[in-house]
């Protein structure tokens, strides 16, 4: 499923750790999401963090359920043309015995809205 979007960062977290984290600086961002799968399917909570020069936004807590798409918000004001750069961090929790794959993914703002 790509529809405009392009994975930006991500990895995959083995047997042993219990937090998944994903960092990247997205230029020109439109839209940023994070997908979040494992085996075996588990629990987890995800938050995000997003800097854009002075700008930023927060994603609290969620729990969910693997596989989970969520949705990562840009800070309000964030000017949606050419040269936007912005710090990216997203994170999940995951137990022990699970594998867990995080990845970013944007859609650029310099192209068709919608």
């Amino acid at each position: 499923m790509t529809n405009g979007w392009q994975s930006i960062s991500g990895n995959t977290f083995g047997l042993g750790s219990t937090t998944a984290t994903a960092s990247v600086v997205a230029l020109n961002p439109g839209r940023l999401k994070m997908e979040i799968s494992s085996t075996p399917d588990v629990e987890t909570s995800t938050s995000y963090q997003v800097h854009c020069d002075q700008l930023n936004s927060f994603g609290p807590d969620e729990r969910a359920t693997t596989p989970l798409t969520r949705e990562i918000v840009l800070p309000t004001g964030v000017a949606k043309s050419s040269d936007v750069q912005c710090s990216v961090t997203a994170t999940a929790t995951k137990p022990a015995g699970a594998r867990m794959t995080l990845t970013l993914f944007q859609q650029l703002a310099s192209g068709k809205a919608g």
